[in-house]
């Protein structure tokens, strides 16, 4: 399915880091110039417009015109295919942090992530929304606001595996990041014990916060 492949977009990125010289290739930019403007939303289309879309990676100074035709390219999408609306918003707005787009809103960055959350709640790209926001609010020090958020997460949505570590596990990492920052250990070893105990590199990271501690349960 396009969301699993969407959920490998690493597998794609890497063309990005050559696009300046791939867009020269006349067979290249004819693909790009076709999906660009192909009004089909069916599945293959939708990946071949994810494609043109790290194609169009901004090159030098004309960052705006790239980043332009990137925002209309997916936002195309997000309004004539509904199925697949969560995963191009995250893209959109996390990957292309559409919340720097000053001409684009009025909305400061925090509000537009929370659109995510909002917009497509009990998906699995608004619950990774909820993680970025935590690290926004930890950054601006809105610590109460991320506590909340990380409270939000927990009860509203159930725990899954998402590359090296579950969903709960990164959000108790952000607690204990943050608490540690404010020299609170009893939370930081309370996050630490409502660890999945068994994702990798566990020991050497509840080892960095509590390193006269044995928190791993054998």
């Amino acid at each position: 399915m396009l969301s699993d492949k969407l959920s490998r977009y690493s597998e794609v990125a890497p063309a990005s880091d050559n696009t300046s010289t791939l867009l020269k290739d006349p067979n290249v930019l004819e693909f790009v110039n076709k999906y660009e403007t192909l009004n089909k939303y069916d599945d293959k289309s939708i990946w071949n417009k994810v494609i043109t879309w790290v194609l169009l990676k901004p090159i030098g100074g004309e960052h705006d015109f790239y980043m332009d035709r990137r925002f209309d390219l997916l936002k195309k999408i997000i309004e004539n295919n509904k199925e697949y609306a969560p995963v191009i918003s995250y893209l959109l707005i996390i990957f292309d942090e559409y919340y720097d787009y000053s001409s684009r809103h009025k909305k400061k960055d925090y509000e537009i992530i929370q659109t995510i959350i909002d917009n497509y709640p009990g998906s699995e790209f608004a619950a990774h929304a909820h993680i970025d926001l935590v690290s926004i609010y930890i950054g601006r020090k809105k610590y109460d606001d991320a506590v909340q958020v990380i409270n939000n997460l927990i009860k509203n949505y159930k725990n899954y595996f998402s590359g090296n570590s579950d969903l709960y596990s990164t959000a108790y990492s952000n607690m204990i990041y943050m608490f540690n920052k404010l020299g609170n250990k009893e939370k930081v070893y309370y996050f630490i014990e409502k660890m999945n105990k068994n994702i990798p590199d566990i020991e050497k990271f509840t080892n960095h916060y509590m390193p006269n501690k044995n928190v791993i349960k054998k």
